[in-house]
């Protein structure tokens, strides 16, 4: 049990770091391609 509980928490805090990536990925488009009434 404590290795699925591992893997659980690992799963958690890859899920954080791909949607803090991917935020930071989202304000890196909107700056750069300012396109009219794109959203991403």
């Amino acid at each position: 049990m404590e290795v699925s509980g591992l893997f659980l928490t690992r799963l958690k805090q890859l899920r954080a770091d791909y949607s803090a990536f991917f935020r930071q990925l989202r304000q890196v488009f909107r700056q750069c391609c300012c396109l009219p009434g794109a959203t991403i």
